[in-house]
């Protein structure tokens, strides 16, 4: 009886070389495919351009998003009262029901991404002087009506 030999011909050995390069390009794919899309969607890959208020009113209200890396970077929203925001950034999208709140609309879902399908928002919200007591970008699912 012959010993069985492993599989050491140039054959066996391309295709096992095949196989493990499928494997990791597979694997790579399936790692950084939907890491890559979570990533596009966030404010963390948001393009940035100076921002002036003119160009803040003037912009869609969708596009702002390339405006606000540059307004937080600026710091120009802290400390501000109502009237004073509202004179930087014009009148807000929407108030919050008690009028401590200013939601900015910074990006609306393009349909280019389906991990982005929700409106990117800035919220101030104002101390009980109506001074601004900090700001955050939040998502909110669907879109917001006209």
């Amino acid at each position: 009886m012959r010993p069985v030999r492993p599989a050491t011909t140039p054959r066996a050995w391309r295709l096992v070389t095949i196989g493990i390069i499928a494997a990791v390009l597979a694997g790579s794919w399936l790692a950084f495919g939907p890491a890559t899309r979570l990533y596009e969607a966030s404010p963390l890959s948001w393009p940035s351009a100076p921002f002036t208020a003119e160009l803040w009113r003037k912009v869609f209200r969708g596009e702002r998003f390339q405006l606000f890396k540059d307004l937080d970077k600026q710091k120009l929203i802290r400390g501000r009262d109502k009237a004073g925001l509202v004179e930087l950034l014009g009148p807000p999208d929407r108030e919050g029901p008690d009028g401590r709140a200013l939601v900015y609309i910074l990006q609306e879902w393009d349909g280019r991404n389906e991990l982005q399908n929700a409106v990117w928002l800035l919220q101030i919200d104002l101390d009980e002087k109506g001074r601004e007591a900090g700001y955050e970008i939040r998502k909110e699912q669907g879109k917001v009506g006209r």
